[in-house]
């Protein structure tokens, strides 16, 4: 198998933010305010699942939060993880030694989004398990049921809501840039077993058949999460996702939502000229992890340097799909995957100077 070096991409950063110190002019202790906020909103909030292990790993907010917040700690001198760090991968822990892989989903009991349901669980928990640095026992074990998941296609079931970016009729492709990305950092051995090289083979094939037809999103999630498994999508086959995602690129050195689809519309604002912070923040991590266009990758840190927030701290964005009050929970979503997306990047960029 294709294999990146010993820690994957996504983890890098946590490792080596701490040491650097080149100087920027975001406010790092406020994004990690936000972030934090938001985690406390969510526990709290009565909408998401729920079991004794506690609130959902969600693509915007458990995972996300997951994916920047060790970074931020680490650049800010902070080695301690924060109660809602500690209590995701508490829950995490508690739903890999249950017996029923998908219990956080109860509701979903009728196929085919009780499969669903389990994917989409074992899929984002594994993510978050191998980025953060699980013991290899526990990793491996993570890696086992999402295995268990693989589709009769090479990849993964996933939910279609309607909604997107992350649940909608190809996020699957999206969800199995995830799983990508955790076999990317599987334990020593574990990707020699007989089996599990079958399985990867045909994940493998999914990936490079299915990647031309996916939204840019999907495709630039792929190019940003691994650096193993993803290259077996043919090089000039990633290397034109990266070019044309530097022509799409405005003056202004962001990019659209819209350019990220194409999307089905709803009516909101999937159509807006202006450049988005999700977008920008999503086009920078793939540009600068995959080797795209130097130019295109400062130009668009610049954006995001110059885009935080001074009151929250976060990055704004808007909901691709619905118009949702200021003062709700779901207004907040691509805010929070926007800043941790930001953070991630601009994190990133400051380690390699």
């Amino acid at each position: 198998m294709r294999r990146a070096t010993p820690i994957a991409i996504w983890a890098i950063v946590i490792a080596t933010a701490a040491s650097s110190c080149f100087a920027s002019d975001w406010n790092k202790q406020l994004a990690a305010e936000y972030l934090d906020a938001r985690q406390e909103a969510w526990f709290a909030w009565r909408a998401p699942a729920k079991d004794a292990g506690g609130a959902c790993l969600s693509c915007h907010t458990g995972l996300t939060y997951l994916l920047a917040r060790p970074a931020l700690r680490a650049a800010l001198h902070d080695a301690t993880p924060t109660k809602r760090e500690t209590a995701l991968r508490e829950g995490i822990t508690f739903r890999l030694e249950s017996e029923k892989p998908g219990r956080m989903f109860k509701g979903r009991t009728k196929e085919p989004e009780l499969t669903q349901a389990a994917a989409v669980q074992a899929v984002v928990e594994t993510c978050a398990l191998a980025t953060g640095k699980a013991p290899a026992e526990m990793l491996a074990k993570s890696l086992d049921r999402m295995l268990q998941l693989q589709d009769a296609q090479g990849g993964f079931p996933w939910f279609d809501l309607h909604d997107s970016p992350w649940e909608e009729a190809k996020s699957g492709y999206f969800g199995g840039a995830l799983a990508a990305a955790a076999l990317d950092m599987a334990p020593a051995g574990y990707t020699d077993k007989t089996e599990v090289k079958r399985q990867i083979a045909a994940f493998e094939e999914y990936l490079k058949r299915e990647f031309s037809a996916q939204p840019l999103h999907h495709r630039l999630t792929l190019l940003s999460a691994s650096q193993g498994i993803g290259k077996a999508v043919p090089a000039d086959v990633r290397q034109a996702t990266l070019d044309e995602t530097a022509r799409l690129q405005h003056t202004d050195g962001g990019w659209t939502i819209a350019e990220l689809g194409p999307w089905k519309s709803k009516g909101n604002l999937v159509e807006n000229a202006e450049s988005d912070n999700y977008a920008t923040a999503i086009a920078v991590m793939a540009l600068q992890r995959a080797g795209g266009a130097k130019k295109s990758v400062e130009s668009g840190l610049a954006f995001l340097r110059t885009h935080q927030d001074a009151a929250t701290g976060a990055w704004l964005a808007s909901s691709m799909n619905h118009k949702y009050p200021p003062e709700s929970m779901m207004f907040q979503f691509m805010n929070e995957a926007a800043t941790a997306y930001a953070a991630i990047a601009l994190l990133e960029s400051e380690k390699k100077n």
